[in-house]
């Protein structure tokens, strides 16, 4: 509903190595494929600053989602906690190792979209969101903008990748279970 939109997050500094470029027209893409009385019932909000900010707006501007766009340039984390729980998935389109803000938005339950490299692609799996290959520029915001659309319609798909978010953070990224692999490791190598 309106009151309670499909909202896509994605969420660090705007450079080009984040390619949030790519999750833009991604989520362009998703945008110009839903009916119309679809198009009111979803959002795309751009938390973050940088060098590319007043590109990737001047971007928003040019495609016909432009209206259901947000960007907020800073917030404390509180606040992004709190977006966090209203939010329904995480687009993160980087090339970089990272994970700070995957780990924050599976400990909501976001499932994450992202692609098969370091970074987002080792620390979720298949159960917790969708991992596309990065393929050709455009292969690539088509692909990921068909990910959003089929966690739209499938709300089936959808709530066992909220659960399976939560579940990955609990096994494989909150801090307990890093110690827990640390311990481990330690105990292995004086023994």
């Amino acid at each position: 509903s309106a009151e309670n939109p499909f909202t896509i997050i994605s969420v660090g500094r705007h450079v080009h190595i984040k390619s949030f470029d790519v999750a833009i027209r991604a989520y362009n893409s998703f945008y110009c494929s839903l009916r119309d009385e679809d198009r009111s019932k979803v959002q795309f909000i751009l938390v973050g600053d940088g060098p590319l900010y007043a590109t990737l707006n001047a971007l928003v501007k040019q495609l016909e989602c432009s209206q259901t766009v947000r960007f907020i340039k800073w917030i404390d984390q509180l606040e992004l906690f709190e977006l966090y729980k209203k939010s329904s998935l995480m687009l993160v389109p980087s090339h970089e190792g990272a994970g700070a803000v995957v780990a924050e938005a599976q400990s909501f339950g976001l499932p994450i979209v992202c692609f098969s490299n370091y970074g987002a692609g080792e620390l979720i799996d298949d159960t917790s969101g969708i991992i596309i290959s990065s393929d050709s520029y455009c292969k690539s915001y088509k692909a990921m903008g068909e990910c959003i659309r089929s966690l739209y319609l499938d709300q089936d798909e959808y709530k066992e990748l909220c659960l399976g978010a939560l579940e990955n953070f609990e096994i494989n990224l909150s801090w307990e279970s890093k110690g827990n692999s640390l311990k481990s490791i330690y105990n292995n190598l004086i023994t």
